[in-house]
């Protein structure tokens, strides 16, 4: 009776302190720009590696791994990996064994216009401090655009500037993922093995991009009305300081944001473009610091959040010198490089004695 009760106390203790098969998840969202994110929640705590292999069309390549507090290897990836395979081995010690998250980028150096990354398989394993392992359960959610409220007859439209006119709406632009749209749809015969409750859809609320304004623009060139250009288009609930970013590998970036209705859990953060540094709550807000990487221009914060995912582009420029290093004789003056002479300008004029904001200062400055 004794090595009866003796027995059943042993399986209750393993029971409590084991990490059940497919009783974690990993969600995978492929967003409509061709980035990938790969997110996973409290699951990860005392997770000291992960072995992921992520496969995917051979017409996206040239992969980038984004990933704040776990280590991995260039040399492993490269070797062990193939066009259309992704295996990737990611490690942490020490105080990053605290964190209770991952937050995983995978961005591609080519892929189709207007078109996200159909996922074909996703699987994993977590290694645990205590030599126990896990496979979680894969989820894909699939994007779909939130709509946006549209302006009454006779309202102020927000995208209208000043000086000039806009071709079109300055919103963001690349494949939005459509209700019919077949290739944001990954193949039924790999919902089975994915996920036991198939593919979910995810709200996807994709924030202006602060360099369509300038693609879009058809007035005046002059330099004080493309500074009005930074102007034109709402902010989409965050808020980035410095407001122009100039990205020498030195300048850190701060976006604040509401905590929303679950103020009490953090949001997973995904950047691209640069590098995650910290996180940290102030009242009602949550604010993000990163480190653009050098002489990028396109830096997105993801922000995912419940059912949502959020697209947020900030306004961030190359170094004037280091720009126009990249351009060739033959090559045509794009939108980019005014886009990034104004924000050059705006980032090294800043106004004194006047109690304008910088950017509004610096724009009646031009117009004298």
């Amino acid at each position: 009776m004794k090595l009866f009760s003796m027995i059943i106390g042993i399986i209750l203790v393993l029971s409590i302190n084991s990490h059940p098969v497919s009783a974690n998840t990993l969600t995978v969202i492929p967003t409509p720009d061709g980035t990938v994110i790969m997110t996973a929640g409290k699951d990860v705590h005392d997770v000291e590696r992960i072995e992921l292999t992520f496969s995917y069309p051979t017409e996206f390549s040239g992969p980038h791994i984004g990933v704040h507090g776990w280590e991995f290897s260039d040399e492993q990836m490269i070797q062990d990996s193939k066009p259309g395979l992704l295996k990737l081995a990611l490690s942490r010690e020490g105080e990053d064994l605290l964190a209770d998250s991952l937050v995983l980028t995978v961005t591609f150096d080519v892929r189709p216009a207007n078109k996200p990354v159909t996922v074909q398989s996703v699987t994993a394993k977590y290694y645990y401090t205590s030599g126990d392992t896990d496979s979680p359960e894969v989820k894909i959610r699939i994007p779909k655009e939130v709509k946006k409220p549209v302006s009454k007859p006779g309202e102020p439209n927000a995208n209208t500037v000043r000086g000039g006119q806009l071709a079109k709406p300055a919103g963001w632009e690349p494949g939005r993922v459509k209700e019919n749209d077949n290739a944001a749809t990954p193949p039924a015969a790999s919902l089975d093995r994915q996920s036991g409750e198939g593919f979910g859809i995810l709200a996807y609320d994709a924030c202006p991009d602060p360099l369509q304004p300038f693609r879009d623009y058809r007035g005046d060139r002059k330099l004080g009305e493309l500074l009005q250009l930074f102007e034109s288009g709402k902010r989409c609930g965050y808020r980035q300081s410095p407001r122009v970013a100039i990205s020498d590998g030195e300048v850190k970036v701060a976006v604040t944001m509401e905590a929303g209705a679950d103020s009490r859990q953090a949001p997973n953060f995904g950047v691209t473009g640069g590098r995650f540094l910290s996180m940290h709550r102030d009242g009602n807000n949550w604010t993000v610091e990163l480190l653009p990487d050098r002489g990028e221009h396109d830096v997105v914060l993801y922000v995912f959040s419940g059912g949502m995912l959020k697209r947020m582009p900030l306004a961030v420029a190359a170094p004037l010198a280091l720009y126009l290093q990249r351009l060739t004789q033959e090559e045509a003056l794009p939108p980019l490089l005014e886009f990034t002479i104004a924000a050059n300008y705006l980032a090294t004029h800043s106004p004194e004695g006047s109690k304008q904001g910088p950017l509004a200062s610096s724009v009646n400055k031009m117009r004298q």
